[in-house]
């Protein structure tokens, strides 16, 4: 099961501020609500932002 990662992790693992960390994660839900998954305000699934922003495992600090 993928780990939901939150404002901090999306922040650290893309280098943004925090207001643009909850852009991202907003319109990453959005994306998984149109395929049809549920999501929860604020956190987004780990594997999904790696996916979508093109992130290997060594580029991301877990």
């Amino acid at each position: 099961m993928s780990r939901l990662a939150t404002i901090d992790d999306v922040m650290d693992m893309l280098s943004v501020k925090q207001g643009k960390g909850y852009q991202i994660i907003r319109a990453l839900n959005r994306e998984l609500e149109d395929q049809g998954y549920m999501t929860v305000n604020g956190r987004v699934p780990i594997d999904y932002l790696k996916e979508r922003f093109n992130l290997k495992d060594d580029d991301v600090r877990q």
